[in-house]
């Protein structure tokens, strides 16, 4: 009987945490995570410009 209240628990906690899962992932703000996405890629846009242009100068054509 320990072993299938026991196994009752997991079970329920397991129900809890996949509906707690469930529930975030539906309750997402798409405006907010839009506007986070756009400053992320931003920033990814402007550290690959910067590698650009700083790759290029003298120092690391003497390196290569």
């Amino acid at each position: 009987m320990n072993v299938v209240d026991q196994q009752t628990a997991v079970i329920e906690d397991t129900t809890l945490n996949l509906k707690t899962t469930l529930s975030s992932i539906e309750d997402l703000d798409y405006a907010s995570a839009i506007t986070k996405m756009n400053q992320q890629m931003l920033s990814l846009e402007a550290a690959q410009s910067s590698f650009a242009k700083v790759s290029q100068l003298n120092l690391f054509n003497f390196i290569k």
